[in-house]
């Protein structure tokens, strides 16, 4: 391990964002930034490596931190830094996120005389106290937004009762030629039970909300990027900072409850001269807020047409037209041609034909049926990787069960654990089987303590 204690004297601002994501953002711009004046810019951030990121703190001027991490280093006594400036963005949403004690905590940590920068896109009563605690001779900047529609995104919207709600999605999903886009929902079960949805209709999909560990939601974001997933169910909380270009729609599942959120949400498609569409989902409460929309947008919303069963059945067919010409194409199926002319010889061609699409279809059908009978847990698993068995030394004389453990760890690593299983606690140790992933981080976590052998090790 790095002796950091030395004094990480160069390092003379810190920005604080609520998630990696945004942390990403910010240090890319900065570096585009400051480049050719040789200034350096370090992330900070869970579920990376410790002995990383303190190399890079080490030669850096500015940090960019998510502030769980940052209060790690801070309290852990790896780094020693007094900032001259602060810069909290996203401080309302930080707020909601439960890490204002953190934030104040590395307020208190910064130089005497020091800026602070605040940016908030509201100022609830909370935000307010803590710029007068720390913010002396402060000066409030309003910019007021000029709302209008970009002309490039269709808006439309959906009349729906909530339960009909799902079904009216995947039809939307189904009748386009195109899909790559962002579903936002207001609650992380929602957001769970669509993705889950959509995965039994075997669509490319995987979901970001704040119980999903950062190590995974990177990799998430990636895919979804690379074009590996088409589709990705988000909370609002969960997609700050993500920058994707090309999405092709933007679909409201559920109405934010302010207007800037849904300009904030829908303008993730229609950009760099491409067109996009933003289609909601509305129960009937829900409609007051498109009148509201229309209102301050000054635009007009049209209803969106959802398509007829004959109309699903015509796009499935051509959907199976356009990929039966493109193995016949582009595939080589000479291995199949002894099979084809026994079944030609003894049967009419159209009944063969059209005999391997039903059997194709049925197949297809099965599959998915196949699919809605796995459990939750085991759906979660095959979706984010393999698991490994974790050693944990502290046990029932530690006044430990198998809540308080995973309680325990979830503390210590400020972070929401998915499915473990086969938990096992002994006298003076306990062990777990958990996602490889966040075993690793665990591990990484209690190393980084400096302990002559960690709480917690990979079991052989």
């Amino acid at each position: 391990m790095i002796n950091m204690m030395k004094g990480n004297s160069g390092v003379e601002a810190v920005v604080i964002v609520p998630t990696r994501e945004l942390a990403m953002q910010v240090s890319d711009e900065l570096f585009r930034f400051g480049k050719s004046s040789g200034m350096n810019t370090a992330t900070v951030y869970g579920g990376q490596s410790y002995s990383m990121q303190l190399k890079n703190i080490d030669r850096a001027s500015i940090i960019v931190a998510t502030p769980g991490r940052l209060i790690d280093l801070l309290k852990g006594k790896k780094i020693n830094i007094k900032p001259s400036f602060v810069v909290l963005d996203e401080a309302d949403e930080m707020l909601n996120m439960g890490f204002i004690e953190d934030i104040e905590f590395v307020l208190a940590s910064s130089a005497e005389q020091r800026r602070v920068y605040l940016f908030s896109a509201t100022m609830p009563q909370r935000i307010k106290q803590l710029s007068k605690k720390y913010m002396n001779d402060q000066t409030i900047i309003e910019v007021k937004k000029k709302q209008e529609a970009n002309p490039l995104i269709e808006q439309t919207f959906v009349k729906i009762k909530q339960s009909e709600k799902f079904d009216a999605l995947t039809q939307i999903i189904e009748i386009q030629d195109f899909f790559y886009g962002i579903i936002f929902c207001r609650t992380k079960a929602d957001v769970d039970n669509v993705t889950q949805g959509l995965k039994k209709m075997k669509m490319d999909v995987d979901c970001i909300h704040g119980d999903v560990p950062q190590n995974k939601r990177e990799k998430i974001l990636q895919k979804f990027r690379d074009l590996k997933l088409s589709i990705l169910v988000a909370t609002d909380v969960a997609a700050r900072g993500i920058d994707v270009e090309n999405l092709s729609h933007v679909i409201n599942y559920n109405l934010p409850e302010d207007v800037e959120t849904y300009t904030h949400r829908i303008g993730r498609t229609g950009r760099a001269g491409n067109k996009g569409q933003a289609i909601s989902l509305c129960s009937n409460p829900e409609m007051r807020r498109i009148t509201q929309i229309e209102k301050t947008l000054k635009t007009k919303l049209s209803p969106f047409k959802l398509p007829s069963k004959k109309e699903l059945v015509a796009h499935k067919s051509k959907k199976m037209t356009v990929e039966i010409d493109g193995v016949i194409e582009n595939i080589d199926t000479s291995h199949h041609i002894p099979l084809a002319d026994q079944l030609l010889a003894k049967h009419d061609p159209l009944k063969v034909v059209t005999a391997l699409l039903h059997q194709a279809s049925h197949a297809s059908n099965a599959s998915q049926k196949g699919s809605q009978e796995n459990s939750r847990s085991s759906r979660s698993r095959d979706s984010h990787g393999d698991t490994l068995r974790l050693f944990v030394a502290k046990g029932r004389m530690d006044k430990m069960d198998r809540k308080g453990l995973i309680r325990f760890l979830e503390r210590e690593t400020r972070t929401k654990l998915g499915d473990i299983s086969d938990v096992k606690v002994c006298e003076k140790f306990s062990f777990l089987t958990l996602d490889a992933d966040e075993a690793h981080m665990i591990v990484e976590h209690f190393e980084a303590q400096g302990r002559r052998r960690p709480l917690a090790e990979i079991a052989n």
